[in-house]
C-alpha cells in the first residue's frame, strides 16, 4: 500500500534518477524480451493445438498488460507524490530531480509502455490470426482430404455397380446365346432324325421293291420253265412214238392210243398199255 504522506521510500530511491530510469528501461526489456520469447514458443506449440496456443498468447498479454498498467499507477502515485512533497520545508527532492524531471521522464516511461502494449497486442492479434487461418487451412484440407476420400469412394462403387451390371449383361448375353444355340442344335437333330427316318422308309420301299421284282421274276422264270416244260411235253406227247419227229396221227387197237405217224410201220404192242 502507497504512503499518503511524508517522504516516499522506494527499493531504488537512493539511486539517481538517471540510473533509475536505465534500470526501469531494463527491466521493461527483460519484460519485453520474455514476453516475445514466450509468444514465439507459444506460436510454436499452438501449431500442434491451435485453440489452446491462442488462449495462453491471450492469457500472457493481458496479465503482461495488466503488470504494466500497475507499474504505470506505481509511477504515476510517485510523481503525484514528488509533487505533492515538492513544496516541503527543506525543498530537496527524495530523488534529487525536479518534479518536472520525473514527471518527464515517468511521462516517456508511460509512452513506452503505451507503445510497447500497441505493439504486443499487434504482435498478439497477429499470432492469433495466424492461429486462426492455421486452423482454417487445416480444416480446409480435412474437408478437402475427406472429399477426396469420399469422391474417391463414390467412383470405386459406381465402377464396381458398372462392372456388375456388365457382368449380369454379359452373362444374359452368354444365357440368351446358349439358348439359341441348343434350340438351333436340337433342330439340327430333330431333321437329322427326319432325314434318317426317311432313308430308312425309303430303304424299306426299295427293299420292299426289289423282293417283288425278284417274287415276281422267280415267278415270271418258273412260269416260262412251266410253259416251256408244258409246251415240250405238249410237243413231245404230239409225236410219233417211233421216228419221233412226226406228228402222231394213227391210233393202236383195240386200246386207241394216238402213238404213231402214218408213215412208220404199225406195231403190236401199245407202248403205253405195255
Amino acid at each position: 500500500m502507497m504512503p499518503t504522506s511524508g517522504r516516499f521510500s522506494h527499493p531504488d530511491g537512493n539511486l539517481p534518477p538517471p540510473e533509475r530510469r536505465r534500470r526501469l528501461d531494463e527491466s521493461h526489456g527483460d519484460i519485453f524480451q520474455e514476453l516475445m520469447s514466450r509468444r514465439a514458443h507459444d506460436m510454436i506449440s499452438g501449431a500442434q493445438d491451435v485453440v489452446a496456443g491462442a488462449g495462453m498468447i491471450r492469457e500472457e498479454t493481458q496479465r503482461r498488460n495488466r503488470a504494466l498498467r500497475g507499474e504505470n499507477d506505481t509511477l504515476r502515485a510517485c510523481v503525484d507524490m514528488l509533487l505533492c512533497s515538492s513544496g516541503g520545508s527543506s525543498g530537496v527532492s527524495p530523488f534529487q530531480a525536479s518534479p518536472m524531471q520525473l514527471l518527464s521522464a515517468a511521462r516517456g516511461v508511460r509512452d513506452r509502455n503505451h507503445q510497447r502494449e500497441l505493439a504486443l497486442s499487434a504482435a498478439a492479434a497477429t499470432a492469433e490470426s495466424a492461429l486462426r487461418a492455421e486452423r482454417t487451412r487445416r480444416e480446409g484440407a480435412g474437408l478437402e482430404a475427406r472429399f477426396s476420400s469420399q469422391a474417391a469412394s463414390s467412383s470405386r462403387e459406381a465402377r464396381g455397380r458398372r462392372q456388375n451390371q456388365q457382368q449380369v449383361v454379359g452373362r444374359g448375353y452368354l444365357g440368351e446365346t446358349f439358348s439359341m444355340a441348343l434350340r438351333a442344335l436340337k433342330m439340327e437333330k430333330a431333321d437329322f432324325m427326319d432325314a434318317v427316318e426317311d432313308r430308312k422308309r425309303a430303304e424299306r420301299a426299295l427293299a420292299e421293291e426289289r423282293a417283288d421284282r425278284r417274287q415276281a421274276e422267280t415267278a415270271a422264270r418258273t412260269a416260262l420253265q412251266e410253259e416251256r416244260i408244258r409246251r415240250e411235253q405238249a410237243e413231245s406227247l404230239a409225236k410219233c412214238v417211233i421216228c419221233s419227229s412226226r406228228r402222231r396221227s394213227r391210233a393202236l387197237l383195240p386200246c386207241g392210243h394216238l402213238l404213231m405217224c402214218d408213215r412208220c410201220p404199225v406195231v403190236s404192242t401199245c407202248p403205253i398199255c405195255h
